[in-house]
C-alpha cells in the first residue's frame, strides 16, 4: 500500500484497479489469482470483503487472521443453489447443443459457451470438494 501512496481502507477502494488487474493478468497467464488479505480484524468486513474478491471473478483469497477462515470458506464455497443453478445451466445448454443451437436461454438469459464452461468447472469443483 505504501508503494500506492495510500493506506489500506475498510472498503478497499484504493485497491480496486489492482484487484482486478490482477485477476485479469493471471487468468491470462493461466494461473490461479489468489486475492489479497483483508488486514483488518472485524469478521464482518472480512466477509464483505471476501464477497467482493468473489464478485471479481476470484476463488480464493489469503488472510491474515485465522480468525477469518471459517467466515471466507463460507463465502467461496458454492451454496445448494449456486450448485442447482450451475447444473440448470449446464442442462440447458447441452440440451440446446445437442438440438443445433450455440446458445440456450435460462430465465431470460442468453447462456453461451463462456457461462457454460463456468458453470461445468463449478460442478466439478464442488464434485472435488
Amino acid at each position: 500500500m505504501v508503494d500506492l501512496g495510500t493506506e489500506r481502507s475498510r472498503g478497499g477502494a484504493e485497491l480496486a484497479y489492482v484487484r482486478a488487474r490482477f485477476l485479469v493478468e493471471c487468468r491470462a497467464a493461466g494461473v490461479e489469482a489468489i486475492d489479497c488479505p483483508y488486514t483488518f480484524s472485524d469478521t464482518r468486513g472480512a466477509v464483505a470483503d471476501a464477497r467482493y474478491a468473489k464478485q471479481l471473478g476470484y476463488r480464493m483469497k489469503s488472510l491474515v487472521d485465522p480468525s477469518h477462515a471459517r467466515a471466507i470458506n463460507a463465502v467461496f464455497t458454492p451454496s445448494r443453489a449456486e450448485l442447482a443453478k450451475a447444473r440448470k445451466l449446464v442442462a440447458a445448454f447441452e440440451k440446446a447443443r445437442a438440438a443445433g443451437r450455440d446458445r440456450a436461454k435460462v430465465g431470460g438469459a442468453l447462456i453461451e459457451l463462456p457461462v457454460y464452461a463456468a458453470a461445468k468447472r463449478l460442478l466439478a469443483s464442488a464434485a472435488r470438494s
